[in-house]
């Protein structure tokens, strides 16, 4: 079951690498923040908060700096994951 779970984490963090990858190559802020905050969720459910955070604050730059609601779940996530106090 556990070889499962880390396969799954890791393929999620491959598609979300590879949808950040193509929107970086198209310059699509929207995609890009959407696979950050893919990213995120991948690494936050695979045990590492450190590295999540990394992609939720990236989301979050790119959905405010686009105005989108999004914003407010990121942002949300990301103070979830300061109180957790987790590196």
């Amino acid at each position: 079951m556990e070889a499962l779970l880390v396969d799954g984490h890791r393929d999620a963090r491959e598609s979300h690498a590879t949808a950040l990858d193509l929107a970086s190559q198209t310059d699509n802020g929207y995609e890009q923040a959407r696979a950050h905050h893919g990213l995120a969720r991948a690494y936050q459910s695979a045990g590492q908060p450190g590295q999540a955070r990394h992609h939720w604050q990236h989301a979050l730059t790119e959905f405010t700096r686009l105005g989108t609601p999004e914003a407010d779940q990121v942002r949300a996530r990301l103070a979830e994951a300061e109180a957790d106090g987790r590196p």
